[in-house]
C-alpha cells in the first residue's frame, strides 16, 4: 500500500494522504488494507476505491477525513472530493467509546460518501461509526445522495453507526437489500431514502430530518423497534406500490403525517405508537389497502384519512384524542372492527360537505365508538357499542382498559389479521373473547 505523508504546519499533525488514482490496490496489490488508530487522521482526496477480492478493515478509533468541495465540485467524471466506494469488503468496527469516525477536512464545505457497489461483500459492515457532513455526487452510476449510498444490488450491515449533518443519511437503490440496526439518522434532508429496494431496518432513531424520517418508492421496507420523530414533514413517506412492514415504533410529533402513503401501497401497520403528528396520523391516497391493527393513533388534527378509492382493514385500533377520528373522501371504504373510536373532537371530518366526499361509507362492526348515534355515512354492522366511556386508566397519558371497560371481553375473535399481541407485548385473548382497542386487559375477568 503506497501512502503519500504530508504535514500540516498549523497543526503539526501527520495525515495519511489516499487517492483513487495514486492509492486504490491494484488487482496485483496485497488483497489486505489496514488502517489504524495510530495513523489518524488519515486524509481521503479522491475516489479511494476498494477494489473486488479486497478487504479494508479500519481499526476503532480511526478517524478518517476526505477533501471536501463546494457542490458544483461533486461530478463524478472529474472527482474533486473525496468519497469512498467499496466494491469488495470493508470492516470497520468501532466501539460505543471509540468510534470511527467519517468526516470533512474542511470547516466549511462537505464531503462525498461511502458508496457499495453491487459486487460489495455482503458480509462488509459499518460498526460504531460516525459519518457526518456528506453532499450529493453526480454522474456516477445514479446521482449518489446518501452519506452511505447502496447501489443496485448491493447488500452490507450497518449497526450503531451514528449519521448527520448530510444530505440523505442513507440511500437505497434498485434491489439493494441493507440491514440498518440501531442507527441514530439525524439533521439530514431524508433520514433513508429507498428507490424499488428491500431495506431492513431495527432500532433506529430517525428524528431531526428537514423533510422525512424514511422514503420509500417501490420498496418493501422492513421497519421495526424504531423511534422516527421531529422530521419536518413526514416520519414515513412511501409511494408507488411500496408494501413495507411497519411494526413496533414510535411516530411522533412529525411536521405532516406520521405515515404518509401514495398510490397503490398496501403497507402492514401494526403495535405502533403514533401520536401528535402535526397534520394527520396516517394518509392514505389513490388506491391503497393498508392493514391497520393495535395501533393508538392520537392527538393530530385527523387520526385516520383516506381518500381516491382508498380501504383500510382498521382493527383493535385505539384512535382517540385527535380533532377528527377520521377523513374520508373518493369512495373509500373501510372495515373498522375491534376499534376504540374515542375522544375526538369528531368522529368524521365536516370535509364530508365539500364536493369531493362521495360514496365514502365506513363499516363498523364490534367497535366502541364516540357520540348519542352513528354518523350517517357509518355503516352498523352489529356489536358495537356507541356513546359509552370505554374507562380508561387515564384519558390523556394511559389508554389500558379499567377492570370495569366495557371493552373487555366485547370484540369479534373471527379475523384473519386477529393479533397475537397487544400494543404492549402482552397475550391479544385473555379470556374467552379479545379486548377492544389496542390493549388487552391483563387482569382477571
Amino acid at each position: 500500500m503506497k501512502y503519500i505523508v504530508s504535514i500540516l504546519l498549523l497543526s503539526f499533525s501527520i495525515l495519511i494522504v489516499l487517492s483513487c488514482s495514486a492509492d486504490s490496490p491494484t488487482e496485483d496489490e496485497s488483497k489486505e488494507i489496514y488502517w489504524y488508530k495510530s495513523d489518524s487522521p488519515i486524509l481521503i482526496e479522491g475516489c479511494y476505491i476498494v477494489p473486488e477480492n479486497t478487504t479494508l478493515t479500519i481499526e476503532a478509533g480511526t478517524e478518517i477525513r476526505f477533501k471536501s468541495k463546494s457542490k458544483k465540485d461533486f461530478d463524478y467524471t472529474e472527482i474533486k472530493t473525496g468519497m469512498l466506494v467499496i466494491q469488495g469488503m470493508i470492516i470497520a468496527e468501532g466501539t460505543e467509546q471509540d468510534s470511527i469516525i467519517f468526516t470533512k477536512d474542511d470547516s466549511v464545505e462537505n464531503w462525498g460518501a461511502i458508496v457499495f457497489e453491487e459486487s460489495a461483500d455482503p458480509n462488509s459492515i459499518l460498526k460504531y461509526c460516525k459519518i457526518q457532513y456528506c453532499s450529493e455526487v453526480e454522474d456516477y452510476q445514479y446521482t449518489i445522495l446518501g452519506a452511505i449510498t447502496f447501489l443496485a444490488f448491493s447488500k452490507a450491515n450497518v449497526e450503531n453507526c451514528n449519521i448527520t449533518d448530510s444530505y440523505y443519511g442513507i440511500q437505497c437503490n434498485g434491489y439493494a437489500e441493507p440491514n440498518i440496526i440501531g442507527c441514530a439518522i439525524s439533521n439530514c434532508v431524508n433520514g433513508i431514502y429507498s428507490y424499488l429496494c428491500r431495506s431492513n431496518i431495527r432500532n433506529c432513531t430517525i428524528k431531526n430530518n428537514g423533510a422525512n424520517g424514511i422514503y420509500g418508492y417501490m420498496s418493501y421496507l422492513s421497519l421495526k423497534n424504531s423511534i422516527i420523530s421531529n422530521n419536518g414533514r413526514d416520519g414515513i413517506a412511501i409511494e408507488n406500490g411500496s408494501y413495507p412492514d411497519i411494526i413496533n415504533n414510535v411516530i411522533e410529533y412529525n411536521g405532516y403525517a406520521g405515515i404518509d402513503c401514495y398510490e397503490e401501497c398496501a403497507p402492514n401497520i401494526e403495535n405502533n405508537l403514533i401520536m401528535n403528528n402535526l397534520e394527520t396520523g396516517m394518509l392514505f391516497n389513490y388506491y391503497c389497502l393498508p392493514n391497520i391493527v393495535n395501533n393508538l393513533i392520537a392527538g393530530s388534527i385527523k387520526g385516520i384519512h383516506l381518500a381516491n378509492w382508498s380501504d383500510a382493514n382498521i382493527i383493535n385500533n385505539t384512535v382517540t384524542g385527535n380533532d377528527f377520528a377520521f377523513r374520508l373522501y373518493g369512495d373509500c371504504t373501510p372495515q373498522i372492527i375491534n376499534t376504540i373510536v374515542w375522544d375526538n373532537i369528531e368522529v368524521i371530518d365536516p370535509l364530508e360537505d365539500h364536493y369531493y366526499y362521495y360514496n365514502s361509507n365506513p363499516i363498523l362492526f364490534s367497535s366502541l365508538i364516540q357520540g348519542d348515534s352513528l354518523h350517517y355515512s357509518i355503516t352498523d354492522q352489529g356489536d358495537n357499542i356507541i356513546g359509552i366511556d370505554p374507562l380508561f386508566i387515564d384519558d390523556s397519558l394511559d389508554f389500558n382498559l379499567q377492570s370495569s371497560s366495557p371493552c373487555i371481553e366485547s370484540g369479534f375473535n373471527d379475523i384473519v389479521e386477529l393479533p397475537e399481541f397487544d400494543l404492549l407485548g402482552n397475550p391479544r385473548i385473555v379470556g374467552g373473547l379479545i379486548d377492544i382497542g389496542a390493549y388487552e386487559y391483563q387482569g382477571s375477568r
